[in-house]
């Protein structure tokens, strides 16, 4: 998964997290500061921004995807901090959901959850040697997952039946198994492999 971080694009990287932080400090803000003066300079540095923008080409659009995953993208500010670890075909997450993650308030919104499954047990799969794309993912709540406290995800491939993959998961704090997941998943021959990841 070396394609997580590209190590010529620093600076890339520095912008993203420095937009993440932007993104979380404006969802804990006071809501009497006089935001005026705040928003002139945002939009001011967005229009600088927007000046570099290029065309999403066919070929780049898909080329390097996983950077800008919104899970596991290093080029993707709503992507949260986490770390990761590879083991064969295991994938073990750590990090933290913060405010811009919210669902219930106090908690991570499902769909964010969700995702996070979707995307992990892919990246399990895809360790393995099976690159595989989602026919089927059963999440199950079990009690709602707490914003800004450190979780622990976790994905392994249970068992491979020919071009069907069963992956599951699970997501923790401390101890607590809050989510769990089973995903089937479809592997692709190397001519649709191409077509979708280029």
């Amino acid at each position: 998964m070396s394609d997580l971080i590209d190590p010529a694009r620093p600076e890339r990287y520095r912008l993203t997290r420095a937009t993440r932080r932007l993104i979380e400090a404006v969802r804990k803000m006071d809501p009497d500061v006089d935001l005026s003066q705040i928003a002139a300079q945002v939009e001011k540095l967005t229009s600088e921004v927007e000046k570099h923008q290029i065309e999403i080409g066919e070929q780049q659009g898909r080329g390097n995807y996983r950077r800008r995953s919104p899970l596991v993208g290093r080029s993707n500010a709503m992507a949260p901090p986490f770390t990761y670890e590879f083991d064969s075909d295991q994938v073990a997450v750590h990090g933290t959901f913060g405010l811009a993650y919210e669902g219930p308030p106090g908690f991570v919104h499902g769909g964010w959850i969700s995702l996070a499954f979707d995307e992990i047990m892919g990246m399990a799969n895809a360790i393995g040697g099976h690159v595989a794309l989602t026919a089927r993912l059963t999440v199950k709540y079990r009690e709602p997952t707490p914003l800004e406290q450190p979780v622990r995800i976790e994905a392994h491939t249970k068992k491979v039946e020919g071009r069907r993959i069963t992956t599951i998961g699970t997501l923790s704090v401390g101890e607590k198994v809050t989510a769990e997941a089973e995903g089937l998943f479809i592997a692709l021959d190397e001519k649709r492999t191409k077509k979708h990841f280029g």
